[in-house]
């Protein structure tokens, strides 16, 4: 996601981008490149003005992030507000600054290795389709939407909606996912497994850690679907920003004319099935997008010329666009989990060993951006750094409360008895070869 705070990808991104385009001789050598032997004064022209909706793009929400204060909370290095920033970007940016929304819960970016055969993506487990899901993103980080004709008025039938969307190439990076395999702990270069202390660790991750982390898994036609445990904010008791906002913020989407009759041809399909109709001046953010991405995904496979035949392969599995909007968040399976710190779905907790900690041995500020890799806590380094990014916990977004194992009755954040430290670096060295080779040697 782009933010044009200092020193960030994005603030670099857009100084880019300007500077290609307003240097003509810069713009000339890129549009040669991109264009190769279908280079035409035509072309060129229309490139050029490709080139400058998006940048506009980029420019709008650099003037977001300065002016309007729609995210207080800072993301720093692997985080984002997703849902927030795909929202005022689809409801915000190109329909009115009414929908605009504070976006304050930054989520951590997941590892992609074993997200294809997920029963339901994303933090919450709101979505289920992945050209949908994709194509909210792209969305989200600048690809070009248009809801309303040259006079303003809402685009009708099949003019909805035109964007830069480019699906076969997101199916190609869908496809490529899928090759991913969960990385093998490196022993030559973060040292040995100490096999017996791994085999107590799997008797302890049996008894403490599978009944949320090892979902079931059924055949489908043409994956492995894994069906992950949903855990209530109220039992996981991990900052519940993120699925509060997405779960209670509203927009007015009237201006755009949705007839209800055209929406249920879309193969959109809210889950539990609704029993009042859309109320268009305050759709929820998660149907919101089903919809919009629905619209978007016909025009754009329309655009690239798929074919029904391929539609089902191009959407993924055949899947419809399922939405959800559940206070809870997903546990995920582990396997490779010792090279995604930090930890929890806001990226809280920077090692292992304080995630099976409880809360008060937790650190309350750390640095981020160092790949410096800890082997003995599982996590990065997280000392003071030059140009780190400081993470304080007591900020709105960013609580490292929940997930815990104390003393104390289950629920309201904790999941599990005190584990004693010995117990603490049994787990860890069991997480070290959770789902790879080295798990068969135990």
């Amino acid at each position: 996601m782009p933010t044009l705070r200092g020193g960030s990808f994005g603030q670099a991104l857009v100084a880019s981008l300007a500077s290609t385009y307003y240097n003509p001789w810069k713009f000339e050598r890129f549009a040669r490149q991109v264009l190769g032997q279908e280079y035409d004064d035509a072309r060129h022209d229309a490139l050029r003005k490709a080139f400058k909706d998006s940048l506009d793009t980029f420019l709008r929400v650099a003037w977001n992030d300065t002016h309007r204060g729609l995210y207080p909370t800072e993301e720093g290095p692997g985080r984002t507000d997703a849902f927030g920033r795909i929202a005022n970007a689809s409801f915000g940016d190109a329909i009115s600054a009414k929908n605009y929304r504070v976006a304050d819960a930054p989520v951590d970016y997941p590892q992609l290795w074993d997200i294809w055969t997920f029963d339901w993506v994303q933090w919450n487990g709101s979505a289920q389709q992945p050209m949908a899901r994709n194509v909210g993103e792209a969305l989200g980080v600048g690809a070009t939407l248009n809801f309303f004709d040259a006079q303003g008025k809402p685009l009708q039938g099949d003019a909805r909606y035109p964007s830069s969307v480019r699906v076969r190439d997101l199916h190609t990076i869908e496809e490529t996912l899928q090759l991913l395999k969960p990385p093998v702990w490196p022993e030559a270069l973060l040292g040995s497994i100490d096999k017996p202390l791994a085999a107590k660790g799997r008797a302890l991750f049996a008894e403490n850690c599978a009944g949320c982390h090892v979902p079931n898994v059924v055949q489908g036609p043409d994956r492995p679907v894994q069906q992950l445990h949903m855990l209530p904010v109220k039992v996981i008791g991990t900052d519940p920003g993120t699925a509060n906002n997405i779960a209670d913020h509203r927009f007015d989407l009237t201006s755009l004319q949705w007839d209800p009759a055209e929406l249920a041809k879309l193969d959109v399909q809210l889950h539990p099935t609704p029993t009042q109709p859309l109320d268009l001046s305050q759709v929820s953010v998660a149907k919101g997008l089903a919809y919009v991405t629905a619209f978007v995904e016909n025009r754009a496979y329309r655009d690239a010329g798929v074919t029904p035949v391929e539609r089902p392969a191009m959407d993924g599995f055949g899947l419809p666009i399922g939405v959800r909007e559940l206070r809870a968040y997903k546990a995920r399976p582990l396997a490779g989990v010792w090279a995604t710190p930090p930890f929890l779905h806001n990226g809280s907790v920077p090692t292992i060993y304080q995630l099976l900690s409880p809360q008060d041995e937790r650190a309350t500020t750390f640095y981020k951006g160092n790949f410096e890799y800890d082997p003995r806590h599982l996590g990065y380094r997280t000392e003071a750094f030059t140009n780190g990014f400081l993470f304080d916990t007591r900020i709105t977004g960013n609580h490292n409360s929940g997930h815990e194992f104390r003393a104390g009755e289950k629920g309201n954040g904790v999941i599990g008895r005190l584990l004693q430290p010995q117990e603490r670096w049994a787990l860890l060295e069991y997480l070290k070869v959770l789902g790879g080779p080295l798990e068969s040697q135990l």
